[in-house]
């Protein structure tokens, strides 16, 4: 914890949020309510530049709109089973 401050008013509270302590609210919270859910094509916004399809998505998995086809809509499975080194 850091040293107290003598030139802050001594009546107030002083605290302290530590990487540990973020690391095990994330850890807890995952453990004890699982973050699963899908993300459809219909749910990105018009405006958005990027679209969930084969042609987006092959930024991050390249070759899936050679073997799927291009511009195809892809929904996709989110699940978040652990969180850590904050």
């Amino acid at each position: 914890m850091p040293i107290k401050d003598s030139n802050v008013d001594g009546s107030l509270v002083q605290g302290w949020v530590s990487d540990y302590t973020i690391d095990s609210l994330a850890s807890s919270f995952v453990k004890t309510s699982p973050y699963d859910f899908w993300i459809q094509p219909a749910s990105v916004p018009a405006s958005s530049p990027f679209k969930l399809d084969t042609t987006d998505l092959s930024i991050f998995f390249p070759g899936i709109s050679t073997k799927y086809g291009i511009g195809l809509p892809m929904s996709m499975k989110i699940n978040i089973n652990k969180m850590g080194g904050f």
